[in-house]
Parts: C-alpha cells; structure tokens; sequence
C-alpha cells in the first residue's frame, strides 16, 4: 500500500513538472515570434523594392504623359511668311506697314528702296510681328496694295528640340548642385581644382542651353514677315510737254540723213577700197562690149 501511494506521488509531480515546462514554453513562444516578426525578412525586402520601383516607372510615365499632354496642347512652332505686292506709292505703303508693326507692338528688322532698271522703285521689309497678329499684319498688308504676286507661309516645328533643351538643361543643373556641394566639402586643393574646372563646364553648358531655349521662345513668339514692294504708278493721259512729239520727230528726221550719210559713205569706201580690182575688170568688161558691138556691126553690113 505504501509503494502504491509513493508511485502515485511521483506521478503527480511529474506531471506538475511537464504543466510547468508546457507552460514556459507558452510564454516563451508569443515572445519568441513577435520578435522575429518585428525584423523584416528578405523576401519582404525584395517585395518592398518591387513595389518602390514599381512607384517609380508609374511616376516616370505619368511625367511622360504630362509631356506629352503639354505638347499636344501647346506646340512650339516658328511662323515665317513671305508677300510680294504692287503699290502705286512706295512711301505711303511702307509708313502704313511700319507703324501697324508698331501697334501690334513688333519691330523692324530691315528696311530698303532701290531704283530698278525700268525707272520703278522696289523696296523690302523685314518686319516681326507678334504670332498671334501675324495672318491679321498679313491680310492688312495685302489690303494695301494694288495686287498681290504672292503670298506665302511656312511653319517650323521646335517642340522636341525645346524639350529636349530644357531637360538637358534640368539635368546639367542637377550636376551642378552637386558639384557645388563637392567643392564645399573639398579637403585638399587637387580635388578643389579638379572640381572648378568640372563645374565651369556644366555651368558654360547651361548657359548655352539657357541662349538657344531664349532664342527658340523669340523665334516662337515673333513671326518674320519678309514683303516686297514693287511701285506701279496708276495709268493716266500725258501732256504735249511729257510726250516730246517734237523732239522725237526731230530725232526721227536726224537719224535718217545720218542713216543716208552712212550708206553712201560705206559705198565711197567700198569702190575706193576695191578700185585695184574693179577699174581693171570694168576696163575688160567694156573693151569685151566695144568688141562684140563692132563684131555685130561688120556681120550686119554683110
């Protein structure tokens, strides 16, 4: 009965002792797994990249189409039209053409007249006008002359060029931020120059950027209109004084006895120029004549 009793107080306490280790165990396990939890593991790590780069093509192609949108709806296109016109006054045309410019606050680039060949005056102007008055300055032009020989417009489209312009230029700005901090943070002057040099570079780069992206803008901004004007006087009945009937008639009359002056003139000296030759052959011709006469006259008699 003892052993019995004593076997049953053995297991008793190891099943206590099993509770206790279970229970350990428990506690320790939560802990244990909440902490591996709290690192991230590598596949964690790879997904979050994936998802970050994934963030970035979507930002790239909606910049993309931002770029795209901004092209569509505003195109960088140089306008450049050429008019060639008749007026009847060259000066009044011209003063016309030059302060329309000026309201539509353009200039003048070139202005000439000339003389041509025919006694009529040509005259050329280079105007730039803003483009959103560049087809009105044209037709007003138009509607100052007497007819219109041609007219012409061609456009250039810069878009790409400018886009491209200004993000090499985003990107040289960049560089140069930070090169501007690499100078600063320089310990030894080798470094220093080298960094100089690299940064004078970028910043020449910029500034050739920055030149043609203003010029491109002007070229956009303000159309180029080239006109010629030729001057056609209006057709109208001349007075005696401007016909100069008399003096024609005379100058008629002179050139005729000159012309009879010269014929004979040319005549005296063909037959003294070539008497050597035809006083001998006239001699020939009428001793051959006087011959043949007196020959016919004896078979006549007989």
């Amino acid at each position: 009965m003892t052993g019995i009793i004593l076997l049953f107080l053995l297991m008793v306490t190891a099943g206590c002792s099993n509770n206790d280790s279970g229970n350990e165990a428990a506690v320790d396990g939560p802990s244990s797994s909440v902490g591996e939890s709290d690192q991230p593991t590598v596949e964690q790590r790879d997904d979050a990249g994936s998802v970050e780069e994934a963030s970035d093509s979507r930002e790239a192609e909606n910049n993309a189409e931002v770029i795209d949108n901004a092209n569509q709806s505003e195109r960088k296109v140089i306008f450049h039209g050429d008019m060639t016109i008749e007026v009847s006054a060259l000066e009044e045309v011209q003063s016309h053409i030059q302060q329309r410019v000026e309201e539509v606050d353009g200039y003048i680039v070139e202005s000439s007249v000339n003389e041509s060949e025919n006694d009529r005056r040509r005259g050329t102007l280079v105007a730039r006008v803003p483009q959103e008055h560049f087809s009105s300055f044209l037709d007003e032009v138009e509607s100052a002359s007497q007819r219109v020989v041609r007219r012409s417009t061609r456009g250039n489209d810069v878009t790409e060029e400018y886009v491209d312009l200004e993000s090499r230029l985003r990107s040289k700005e960049t560089v140069e931020q930070r090169l501007t901090t690499f100078m600063e943070e320089a310990e030894n002057t080798e470094d220093l120059l080298n960094i100089s040099n690299e940064l004078s570079a970028v910043q020449e780069e910029i500034e050739r950027l920055e030149g043609r992206i203003q010029y491109l803008d002007n070229r956009v901004d303000y159309a180029t209109a080239t006109i010629q004007m030729e001057e056609h006087a209006a057709s109208s009945l001349q007075d005696s004084d401007s016909l100069e009937t008399w003096s024609k008639a005379k100058n008629l009359f002179m050139s005729s006895i000159n012309g009879i002056v010269s014929f004979f003139s040319t005549l005296i000296v063909f037959v003294v120029g070539l008497s050597p030759i035809l006083v001998p052959l006239l001699a020939i011709t009428a001793l051959l004549l006087f011959i043949r006469k007196r020959k016919a006259g004896k078979e006549k008699g007989e």
